[in-house]
């Protein structure tokens, strides 16, 4: 008994886990069970098998619950982890909905967008799961510069769509990824390795410009790529080519404007900004190599054919082609404002604004005393506004929309009522206008 009673002390003293209870200090704490004192059943073995890796080559797998069959979707509680550098990864699950996730491996991409899906473990072993690994093919993507002085350090940056798959060339290729590289270099040339997909780059050396501009495009398709930089000093003088815009539609002798945006230095950047007047049929602008956006100025009583007020050009090494802009007269219609409630001789007033301006009209005012005001409006959408005046205010029919298309749409009637707020009612009331 003594014996007992001594071991029963120790048993107090360091603790002791009884089921879902914990013994301490002689008292026994109930608690809730945990997933650590929780069976999850039985599990079944679950199969990944790969092919396409050299042998020895390590590549994982994670698993969870798929969404909406519990486990709260984290990828260790009822799913797992594993890697190996064998064809195989094998997991036990309990039963239940799965995803999985096969990890890039460098220099390989997954077959059919391999790289995920799902499974189900129903009482028995599931798989082999095929995870088929393809080795990536690079090519060679060499820039090569032109105009530094020997030694310079130039630079490339770039931004692709390089595939399913691990990383290639020391590039950083994921899954459906669209990352960026970047190297420099003293010499004339910069290489890298890169598999098909289409991408962009930047080009920089200090004190100095491509001159067919910074960015650029290129794609790769099955072979090797070459791309041309040459260089020149933003302060050496650079030849220009003749830039011409042509208009048609507008009544002889009529100005028209053009103002041009961007090209050497910056893509649509800062360093030209290059407009002109003319009332002749063509306007031309002398311009050097870049990439350009041009804005066509509002012609009062004349809209532009398809939106054809801006757009974009390139200039390279020649003059581009002829920039045609359509000028289409507008045909005013006639918009008839009638009130109603004011004293006879009574001045009021409607603000008109273009919603959707035509012609570079402004925001028109019209005042007028006596029961209409007639105004002559273009094909558009317009809102309106009539101020109150003399005590007397419009309520509801102070503001409102209307539309012009092909033809005068009907009178807006505009009441004025006495301003019951007080103010600036007359002392002598005046007979209103029927």
């Amino acid at each position: 008994m003594p014996a007992l009673r001594a071991l029963g002390w120790a048993l107090v003293v360091a603790g002791l886990v009884i089921g879902s209870s914990i013994v301490y200090a002689g008292v026994v704490s109930a608690r809730a069970p945990t997933s650590a004192d929780t069976s999850p059943g039985p599990t079944y073995n679950v199969t990944f098998s790969e092919s396409g890796l050299p042998a020895g080559t390590n590549w994982s797998v994670a698993v969870a619950p798929s969404p909406g069959s519990g486990g709260g979707g984290h990828w260790v509680h009822r799913g797992g982890f594993g890697t190996s550098n064998t064809s195989t990864i094998v997991l036990a699950l309990p039963n239940g909905s799965y995803r999985y996730f096969v990890r890039p491996v460098a220099g390989f991409s997954l077959a059919d967008n391999g790289s995920r899906g799902t499974f189900n473990v129903s009482g028995a072993a599931a798989g082999p799961i095929a995870v088929t690994f393809s080795r990536i093919v690079t090519y060679t993507v060499t820039f090569t510069e032109s105009g530094l002085p020997s030694g310079t350090e130039w630079f490339v940056r770039m931004r692709g769509d390089w595939g399913d798959g691990g990383s290639g060339g020391g590039l950083g290729f994921g899954p459906r990824d669209r990352d960026s590289a970047g190297a420099s270099s003293n010499t004339t040339t910069i290489t890298f390795s890169l598999p098909n997909g289409s991408y962009t780059y930047r080009v920089h050396a200090a004190g100095y410009v491509d001159s067919n501009g910074p960015r650029g495009t290129f794609n790769v398709s099955g072979g090797a790529v070459a791309i041309s930089v040459p260089f020149v000093s933003v302060s050496a003088p650079r030849p220009t080519y003749n830039v011409t815009f042509e208009e048609s539609g507008l009544a002889a002798g009529t100005n028209w404007t053009v103002r041009v945006v961007g090209g050497f230095g910056g893509f649509f950047g800062g360093d030209h900004r290059r407009g002109g007047e003319t009332s002749n049929t063509t306007l031309t602008l002398a311009l050097p190599n870049g990439s350009y956006r041009y804005v066509i100025g509002n012609v009062p009583g004349y809209s532009i054919a398809d939106n054809g007020s801006t757009g974009t050009f390139n200039v390279s090494g020649a003059a581009p082609a002829t920039i045609h802009v359509a000028f289409v007269r507008l045909v005013p219609y006639t918009v008839t404002f009638s009130e109603t409630g004011l004293p006879s001789g009574a001045n009021w007033t409607v603000l008109v604004v273009a919603a959707e301006p035509f012609g570079g009209s402004g925001p028109i005012v019209s005042s007028s005393n006596g029961s209409t005001i007639t105004l002559s409006l273009t094909n558009g959408s317009y809102g309106f506004h009539v101020p109150p005046t003399d005590g007397y205010a419009a309520g509801n029919s102070s503001f409102g929309t209307f539309n012009v298309s092909g033809g005068s749409p009907p009178t807006i009637d505009i009441t004025f009522t006495l301003h019951s707020g007080g103010g600036f009612a007359p002392a002598t009331p005046l007979a209103a206008r029927a």
